[in-house]
């Protein structure tokens, strides 16, 4: 088994057990059910990038289709969360003029045989503000349940740590490719920071529903 397969295979296992037991949960819990289809899409994503690099030895297009339909699925788990009408349509501006962007930025910026990192780098930082917003709720929600257990609290928590080591990453990774430097330490650092965030969305879909209206019910 080669190396690659080694690392990928824990987190096609992930993303499957993730996929399932959402959809046993899809009705119950109602604000993670855009993060339930996000399990779906990125192994649909996941397993097709692997036959991509396998066999035409460039995935890079599908980080093209990818990443604006990652913003978009967000962008709505945000937009159903929060309940503040200007930051409603300051999320609606914002996904419009990202999606626009990720089209000219591949059409004139990065083409689909390139790494699409102007795209991924803002969309990161994007995200990393929605989870740093949804973590600050969190904290002030009231209520006696601990927010270790709130899935909401975790989601949030997922959201910026994964999107705090991805920025790293991608800022790396793009240089990297450009002077052709070796990549294979940073690709495993990366892989395992999404285990850890995907473990941390599945524990949000496991968690036991929670009985408050405060910044959206679980």
């Amino acid at each position: 088994m080669s190396r690659y397969l080694a690392l990928f295979l824990p987190l096609v296992a992930i993303l499957a057990i993730g996929l399932v037991c959402g959809l046993f949960n899809y009705k119950r819990k109602k604000n993670l059910q855009l993060v339930i289809i996000l399990f779906g899409v990125t192994l649909v994503s996941e397993i097709l990038s692997y036959f991509m690099a396998k066999y035409f030895r460039n995935n890079m297009p599908l980080a093209h289709f990818f990443g604006p339909i990652q913003l978009c699925i967000w962008a709505g788990f945000f937009y159903k969360i929060f309940d503040n009408s200007r930051i409603k349509k300051v999320i609606i501006w914002i996904t419009v003029s990202m999606v626009l962007f990720a089209f000219i930025n591949t059409v004139f910026l990065q083409p689909l045989k390139t790494f699409p990192d102007n795209f991924i780098k803002l969309a990161t930082m994007l995200f990393i503000l929605g989870g740093g917003y949804l973590f600050i709720l969190r904290l002030d929600a009231p209520g006696n349940m601990s927010i270790f257990k709130d899935a909401l609290f975790i989601t949030a928590v997922a959201v910026i740590w994964f999107n705090l080591i991805s920025f790293l990453f991608f800022l790396l990774y793009a240089y990297m490719l450009k002077h052709q430097l070796p990549t294979r330490t940073l690709r495993t650092i990366h892989m395992f920071s999404n285990y850890i965030y995907y473990l941390l969305l599945l524990m949000a879909i496991i968690l036991p529903q929670k009985k408050t209206n405060d910044a959206g019910k679980v």
